[in-house]
């Protein structure tokens, strides 16, 4: 697994959504309205996702075809509420969506769903039904850092734990798997543990 692979889950979010959107309306001459919804973004990772979606919406093969909008929420489930809510009335047909939580967005996505707007999660995951995911195996991810990291301390030895963006699916899933791996090793000991939001 490599960053880029994770960071190209925004970029694949964005190529499904232009063009379900495209094949719904091909008669439509005007240009497909999607937005990008992010919510944290201090963060190098988050920053090149954004770019990359923005570098791929200009591209010459999307530029007169996709009208790419960006709005972020920060850590604020609620404000990401209302952005998503607002790119709606607003006319959105797609939304490309960095979930700040795996169920908080859940009625707003589903309004949207019901509207006709197709929305796409990237990386982090949404539980509503009518939403698609496009994300790696995040337990696989922090399984297989922690399974690295117990073989490089030869099995023991003391560990900091610094997890990602709380509330995420990604952070939740990938320290689930990293605790249990660590938990199988009596000889590794967290002896502290420290929100690091993947900077």
């Amino acid at each position: 697994m490599s960053f880029r692979s994770i960071r190209g889950t925004a970029a694949a979010a964005l190529a499904l959504a232009a063009g379900l959107g495209m094949a719904a309306s091909a008669q439509a001459a005007e240009k497909y309205k999607i937005f990008l919804s992010m919510s944290y973004i201090g963060n190098d990772w988050q920053a090149e996702a954004a770019n990359m979606v923005k570098a791929m919406a200009a591209h010459k093969s999307m530029v007169d075809k996709v009208d790419l909008q960006v709005q972020v929420a920060g850590p604020n489930a609620q404000r990401q509420i209302q952005q998503i809510n607002a790119m709606v009335q607003s006319g959105a047909q797609a939304i490309v969506i960095f979930p700040i939580s795996p169920t908080a967005l859940n009625q707003v996505v589903k309004n949207a769903c019901d509207k006709g707007v197709k929305i796409f999660a990237y990386d982090g995951e949404i539980t509503e039904p009518c939403a698609h995911n496009i994300s790696i195996d995040q337990e696989e991810a922090g399984r297989v850092t922690a399974e690295w990291l117990v073989d490089k301390l030869g099995g023991k030895g003391n560990i900091i734990a610094i997890t990602g963006v709380p509330g995420t699916s990604v952070d939740t899933l990938r320290t689930k798997a990293a605790k249990e791996v660590f938990a199988k090793h009596p000889d590794i000991k967290i002896v502290a543990e420290a929100v690091g939001m993947w900077s």
